[in-house]
């Protein structure tokens, strides 16, 4: 310890080694031992400090981070009041800057020759038209250049330079790209007008009305392309003025279809009060006028539904009872009351018949239903079942009628 200090005027002075010339330390005052176990203290304490340092370098790949901390602890050696094997600390030192600046110097390259692949990459995307995907590239290129090291001072300016030159281009380009489209906007604005002086306009009817505006949706979809987020501002504008329309129409067109409806009804009863004087074709017709009505699954469509249906198969039914009466199934007798108790048999022989097809139809089915898991199978024979059940609905209603003319 003697070799690295001297007591010189009460002071404490540390002796020129290496690099660092002799320097004052401080002034005893209490005692010697005393401040020279002080000043070795505050070395101890430094070196900790750098052991702690040189101990993270070992464990760290990449040791470029360190750089700095080293070259610090270098400059503390010049000047921390302190006593102790300095030049030990400052050779340890010199060897991981070496080590550490002969790393980044490596590291650097790497780093210029990643870069220089970047802006490759960058040129031949930012002179793509696919602009939303090239943004969306270049997005991810600027990203990994973020995250790539730094490279030589010398190169740094001109390479940051060329990388910006590239982004700035290309979205310049985009920018008049997309300002050029706009103009296309101009058209969707001309339809959207087209649409609400269409839907205001009270000489025409509804029914016009909305097949002008479907056709005005065929033309939006040949207008030419304009930016995703002006599209969707003037879709929104578009749809709104027919929307309303619709709505109000489809009440309009339930309405007057609900009218057609009930009275087809009418229609298939007229033809059961008076079905001798009518044939099958009629049904067919109605079947045909039905199908041009208004759809719609509200509840009281289904139950006019239901009641149409229903005269329907009670003219088909009494249809076939006077087909087998003409073809001798029922032979014609004297009394008309003989005549009616043979239609009253054969009625409940047909409702016996199809209640027997159709158990059979569903044991016979059942094992296929169960093997196949089909939920679709299952809703057709469960509709199935239910048809047949209106059928005999209808038998069962004329059963009675002729029971009551008995």
């Amino acid at each position: 310890m003697q070799e690295l200090f001297e007591i010189r005027d009460n002071q404490v002075w540390l002796k020129s080694f290496l690099e660092y010339a002799e320097r004052p330390l401080c002034e005893i005052k209490e005692s010697e031992e005393a401040t020279l176990e002080y000043l070795k203290s505050r070395f101890d304490r430094f070196k900790t400090k750098v052991d702690a340092v040189i101990s993270k370098i070992d464990s760290t790949v990449n040791k470029g981070s360190f750089l700095v901390q080293i070259k610090n602890f270098k400059e503390d050696i010049g000047r921390i009041d302190a006593l102790g094997d300095f030049a030990s600390v400052y050779n340890t030192l010199v060897i991981y800057e070496a080590q550490i600046e002969e790393q980044v110097a490596a590291n650097r390259v790497r780093n210029l020759e990643i870069k220089n692949s970047l802006l490759e990459e960058a040129k031949v995307i930012a002179q793509s038209d696919n602009w939303k995907k090239a943004a969306e590239e270049l997005k991810s290129i600027y990203q990994r250049w973020q995250k790539t090291g730094a490279v030589d001072a010398e190169k740094r300016e001109e390479l940051e330079n060329n990388f910006k030159t590239i982004l700035d281009g290309f979205y310049t380009a985009r920018d008049a790209h997309y300002k050029e489209r706009e103009k296309d906007a101009d058209v969707y604005k001309e339809t959207i007008d087209k649409a609400a002086k269409l839907v205001e306009d009270t000489s025409i009817e509804n029914s016009v009305k909305a097949k002008q505006l479907k056709s005005l949706q065929k033309e939006w979809k040949t207008l030419p392309s304009i930016p995703g987020g002006l599209y969707q501002k003037l879709w929104k504008e578009f749809s709104q003025v027919q929307d309303k329309f619709f709505v109000e129409y489809k009440k309009e067109r339930h309405q007057e279809g609900i009218g057609a409806k009930n009275d087809l009804v009418e229609k298939a009863k007229s033809l059961v009060d008076n079905y001798t004087k009518h044939s099958i074709d009629d049904i067919k017709k109605l079947r045909q006028e039905w199908r041009k009505t208004f759809y719609s699954e509200d509840e009281e469509s289904k139950k006019i539904w239901s009641d149409f249906n229903y005269w329907i198969e009670k003219f088909v039914e009494l249809k076939r009872l006077e087909k087998l009466v003409n073809k001798g199934d029922i032979k014609p007798k004297k009394d008309e009351k003989e005549i009616i108790s043979e239609k009253i048999k054969l009625l409940k022989r047909l409702i016996r018949k199809e209640k027997e097809n159709l158990e059979k139809m569903n044991s016979n089915l059942g094992t296929f239903r169960i093997n196949h898991k089909s939920k679709g199978f299952g809703e057709v024979m469960d509709a199935k079942t239910q048809e047949q059940e209106r059928k005999w609905k209808v038998k069962k209603d004329l059963i009675k009628e002729l029971e009551e003319q008995l």
